[in-house]
């Protein structure tokens, strides 16, 4: 309204009298205007916006004081004139009034530039500054005088709908309106341009209520306040912040909170993780009973017999067996028990303590685990050169096999002492066909390098196999005298 004011009162005073007109004045002006807009380009940032006031008044004052003069003829029909027109000088005060913040003023500049192009341009720079200083209505109201005209001949976008999008996005991204910004978006005519920035409101619609939500969990984990039923969402993640600052029974009552099955056995999990840290800190300062007491009171089956079994290494490798496998008898799942009576097995064998170690051994449950611990008792057995306690122990074993491989090595063991008699004794009793002939055929040969042949080709009878028994027989060919 100001402007067109403005430019009513410019035209009424360009019908005025002739008579009030005075060339030299208006040259004289004009030079000024000159030296000013001059000095403007030259001028750091802060005196800019004055100087090109000053020469934009002194165009006006040549308008208004001297209409009839050919200088204000051509002014007002912005015909440049040197380096100056009405027109680039409205612009040079249009932004600068927009970078110091006079928007109205700035206003007024750009609807005094006649050439649309340039004015457009001005107000698209305008209008979003607008609703940047909260003035969103100021911002459409000046949008609507911006033209359809197309900014670019090769895209279907016109500067109307590009100070749209402007708005808009000032709106969404440093207002917050998201509401606002899409009613913006959609006076947009270009479809493809009004769809394109649809879509971009959604993702940042989503972003924002993502950041929402977060700060919303943040506040919650800063305050652990569980009664709040506004953390109700994030009790999971506040029972691990409890856990972070040692707040076991907090995060053990949070849990009970949890109404989701998923997000409760999590939490439960991670409580018992927390725990089993501590057993593990407790058992590495020797603190057993701490450690143990701990264990106990992990809620999670499992978590809690691993614990279990892990206190009852400890005190094995400790050498309080008795105190071990009394803890191992408190672990419920199978498979665990077993492999804490192994471990219990396994320390008991270090202190040579043979005879429990097979007790221990004997109440493992699954066959493979306790043929498993059979099997270290007797390789203990072997190193200490007690063959007949390896044999005894073999036969404990259920696999046949694992029976045969021990008597296999007691066997090659004798073998290399010279006592053939034994070693054919224990192969004998070898059920496995391939493992019962390879240590006869290892007899054999150690029977001939001895010079004992009629043995050795008595032990080549043993031997079904054609190959092992002929290479015996050849063998004692050879050395035959």
């Amino acid at each position: 309204m100001i402007a067109r004011l403005l430019l009513i009162a410019i035209l009424c005073l360009s019908v005025a009298p002739a008579a009030a007109d005075n060339p030299a004045q208006a040259n004289r002006l004009l030079v000024e205007a000159a030296k000013l807009f001059r000095q403007a380009n030259q001028a750091e940032t802060a005196n800019r916006l004055t100087l090109l006031e000053g020469a934009f008044a002194k165009l006006n004052e040549i308008i208004e004081a001297h209409p009839s003069s050919d200088l204000a003829v051509r002014l007002i029909t912005d015909q440049p004139i040197g380096i100056l027109s009405l027109g680039n000088v409205a612009r040079a005060v249009c932004e600068e009034q927009i970078r110091a913040g006079k928007l109205q003023s700035a206003l007024v500049a750009a609807r005094l530039i006649t050439d649309v192009k340039l004015r457009d341009e001005m107000l698209v720079q305008l209008a979003p500054a607008q609703a940047r200083a909260g003035d969103v209505q100021g911002a459409l109201v000046t949008a609507q005088l911006v033209s359809n005209n197309r900014a670019n001949p090769r895209v279907d976008t016109s500067f109307r709908d590009t100070v749209l999008g402007l708005i808009a996005g000032v709106q969404a991204e440093e207002s917050g309106d998201i509401q606002g910004a899409e009613a913006t978006i959609r006076m947009i005519k270009a479809a493809a341009l009004r769809e394109q920035l649809l879509d971009a409101l959604r993702l940042l619609r989503i972003k924002v209520a993502r950041e929402a939500e977060e700060t919303r969990r943040d506040a919650c984990l800063e305050s652990l306040d569980v009664a709040n039923p506004a953390c109700r969402g994030w009790l999971g993640d506040m029972v691990r912040a409890q856990l972070q600052t040692g707040s076991l029974e907090d995060a053990l009552a949070t849990a009970e909170l949890i109404e989701a099955a998923d997000v409760r056995d999590q939490a439960l999990n991670d409580i018992a993780a927390f725990q089993a840290e501590a057993v593990r800190k407790h058992l590495q300062a020797g603190n057993f009973n701490d450690a143990l007491a701990t264990a106990k009171s992990i809620e999670s089956a499992h978590a809690r017999d691993q614990a279990l079994h892990d206190v009852a290494g400890a005190q094995a490798q400790a050498g309080d067996s008795k105190e071990a496998l009394a803890v191992v008898e408190s672990i419920e799942t199978n498979s665990i028990r077993d492999d804490a009576r192994h471990r219990v097995a396994i320390a008991q064998v270090k202190a040579a303590n043979f005879h429990d170690a097979l007790v221990t051994a004997a109440s493992i449950e699954a066959t493979g685990a306790r043929d498993q611990t059979l099997r270290h008792i007797a390789g203990a057995h072997l190193q200490a050169g007690k063959h007949q306690d390896a044999l005894a122990t073999a036969k404990m074993m259920k696999a046949v096999n694992s029976q045969d491989q021990v008597s296999d090595t007691v066997a090659r063991r004798l073998t290399n002492a010279g006592d053939f008699q034994e070693a054919l004794v224990v192969a004998k009793s070898i059920e496995t066909r391939n493992i019962r002939e390879g240590v006869l055929y290892v007899i054999g040969m150690a029977q001939i390098r001895t010079g004992n042949l009629q043995d050795a080709m008595a032990t080549a009878g043993m031997i079904k196999s054609s190959n092992l028994r002929e290479q015996i027989r050849n063998a004692v060919k050879r050395r035959a005298p």
